[in-house]
């Protein structure tokens, strides 16, 4: 139940013997057409523009804070600084950085009050929907550690991305006008939309005011649904999702699910999708 108050707690981390904010992300940001205020309708009216559409990568958010108390970098996913998703990015983040490194991160976290906000991909561990081929995190923004939300300016991510070695969010679009922005946006939306001839999980829009916004892309909804579809065969729901099977693609890849074992279905989907394009010999095509 998103309000004024719950939009602010996601991915907020606050030292409770100093008062002290350790980490910090993003306030909860919808996407288009999930809130009054993110429809096209509204949108219109609202965003400033130039507006600038960022990639949005299909991982989870992890946070690399510091921790005054004990002169030391907070991490943690955006829920907790415990459990696995903290501990994959330890693992990938401290495997990226030596330890002078470590310092020097330490050491600019402190002084500029600040903490890096990056999408972790880690298709071992956590596969999602969009295929990646390694571990990897890219570094989304520095975001500052006070009450109100600030963040560096995207040239200070690059920055401080290529003086370690990180990846940083690609900027993949500025666009200048209400009437780009919607041939844009259906361009996107149509079926098999790829970006640099690759699947992505979406867009990250950013206006000149800083209202932020997402766009998530049709083939990862789908490939999201249908992996819905396969969690309801593992549980012998199926009833619970054949009504909302509308293509031929969707019935076939149905019925396929249904021959797979319990083992098979246990699988991530990017595994059963692959399978099941290899099994029926069939390229990324459209599934209408």
């Amino acid at each position: 139940m998103w309000d004024n108050q719950t939009i602010k707690a996601r991915g907020l981390f606050v030292n409770t013997e100093s008062g002290d904010i350790v980490a910090r992300s993003y306030e909860k940001f919808f996407n288009i057409n999930e809130r009054p205020e993110t429809e096209l309708i509204n949108l219109q009216n609202t965003l400033s523009f130039p507006i600038k559409a960022y990639v949005k990568y299909n991982g989870y958010l992890g946070l690399v804070g510091y921790n005054a108390q004990y002169n030391e970098l907070f991490i943690s996913s955006k829920s907790s600084d415990e459990g696995n998703f903290a501990q994959w990015l330890r693992e990938i983040f401290f495997n990226k950085i030596n330890k002078k490194q470590e310092e020097e991160i330490k050491q600019y976290l402190k002084e500029n009050n600040c903490n890096l906000v990056f999408e972790v991909i880690d298709p071992e561990d956590d596969p999602h929907i969009i295929k990646y081929n390694n571990k990897d995190i890219v570094l989304l923004d520095i975001v500052y550690r006070t009450k109100d939300y600030q963040k560096a300016d995207y040239q200070e991510v690059i920055n401080f991305a290529n003086k370690y070695n990180l990846h940083y969010k690609e900027l993949a679009y500025t666009i200048n006008s209400w009437q780009d922005f919607y041939k844009w946006y259906n361009d996107i939306s149509i079926d098999d939309w790829k970006y640099k001839n690759n699947y992505i999980e979406g867009f990250v829009i950013e206006d000149s005011k800083g209202f932020m916004t997402k766009i998530k892309l049709q083939y990862y909804k789908f490939w999201k649904h249908m992996r819905s579809v396969k969690e309801a065969v593992l549980n012998n729901n199926h009833n619970k999702v054949m009504s909302s099977l509308q293509t031929p693609f969707e019935n076939e890849f149905f019925e396929w699910l249904r021959l797979q074992n319990k083992n098979q279905l246990k699988k991530d989907i990017i595994t059963l999708r692959e399978t099941f394009y290899k099994e029926k010999s069939l390229s990324e095509l459209p599934r209408a």
